[in-house]
């Protein structure tokens, strides 16, 4: 009896399977409606350009077997719909009506298109313009503790040719590369960077990505004593002394940078005009002679003006 049990459950199960295959097969021998999506691409004159985006895909609703329909929305990599509008005498804002949409699918084998959505596409063009302008960096490099960056963040090259809507053009003075952040950096950064994507499709790049590098070095500091205060503007006049001629200045840079730094280079100067002014002190003006060396203070910070006449009143 168990072993007619199991004949039968094999059976019925046979049965069911090829019910819904024999279903599945006439189903799909049906003639059916459906949509599906495809990339749009617009084709201009080659004198005109895109001022605003425009959609990337389509949807468009379709007539056919259930075979052919299986194949279109599973199987093929091919469907698009390609509008050719470069014979086509295209102003400023023009309008690609749906019966065109309809005609320009291209590629779904078998299967009828019958209607597109959007069913009207608007678009604003302009003349074509070409230009170069600056890459800026968008990047974000945080050094780990102990380290920086060194100098500016170089980027090769360091302009790049766009081409688009003379309109859309002629508010573009730079271009960013894509936003991206590293930490924990301890070695010196090189790497291509792609061109932010903002305006795809309606301006165009050359090249659309770039080098990008930046020196990492460890931190380093160092003090620098008895630095003379080099006066500006005149000499020092006789009733008028200063608290101290020479201050020790403290620096930090990257330690290639110490190592290789000359003191010589190193300048500290105050205005006569501003000694002469009244003040009771100044504080001098430190220059390193080098952009990546910052100053990180000085020993007096402040420089007091004393004034004899004033002291031999006070006497």
């Amino acid at each position: 009896m168990f072993k007619e049990k199991k004949i039968f459950s094999k059976s019925a199960i046979g049965a069911l399977l090829f019910a819904i295959a024999l279903w599945g097969y006439t189903a799909l021998n049906g003639e059916y409606l459906t949509t599906v999506t495809v990339p749009l691409n617009i084709d201009l004159p080659d004198d005109r350009a895109l001022e605003s985006k425009i959609p990337n895909d389509l949807i468009v609703e379709v007539r056919g077997s259930g075979w052919n329909l299986f194949n279109l929305i599973f199987f093929n990599t091919s469907k698009s719909c390609e509008v050719d509008l470069r014979n086509e005498t295209v102003k400023s804002d023009y309008t690609v009506r749906r019966q065109v949409l309809v005609n320009s699918v291209r590629y779904l084998n078998n299967v009828e298109p019958r209607d597109v959505i959007p069913t009207n596409i608007e678009l604003k063009t302009g003349q074509i313009l070409e230009k170069e302008i600056l890459v800026r960096s968008n990047l974000i490099l945080e050094p780990k503790d102990g380290f920086l960056v060194s100098g500016e963040i170089k980027i090769e090259p360091e302009k790049i040719k766009i081409k688009g809507n003379q309109n859309l053009l002629n508010q573009i003075s730079e271009w960013k590369t894509k936003n991206l952040k590293l930490q924990e950096l301890t070695n010196d950064f090189n790497q291509t960077v792609e061109l932010s994507d903002t305006l795809e499709g309606i301006v165009e790049l050359n090249p659309s990505e770039v080098l990008v590098s930046a020196d990492i070095q460890q931190i380093a500091e160092i003090n620098v004593p008895d630095v003379p205060i080099k006066i500006i503007g005149g000499r020092l006049p006789s009733d008028h002394k200063l608290s101290s001629m020479m201050i020790k200045v403290s620096l930090r840079g990257g330690i290639k940078e110490i190592e290789n730094f000359n003191s010589e280079d190193l300048k500290v100067t105050l205005y006569l005009s501003s000694i002469i002014s009244g003040k009771e002190f100044v504080i001098p003006k430190i220059e390193t002679g080098n952009k990546n060396i910052k100053v990180l203070g000085s020993d007096p910070q402040y420089i007091y003006i004393l004034r004899i006449r004033n002291l031999l009143a006070k006497n």
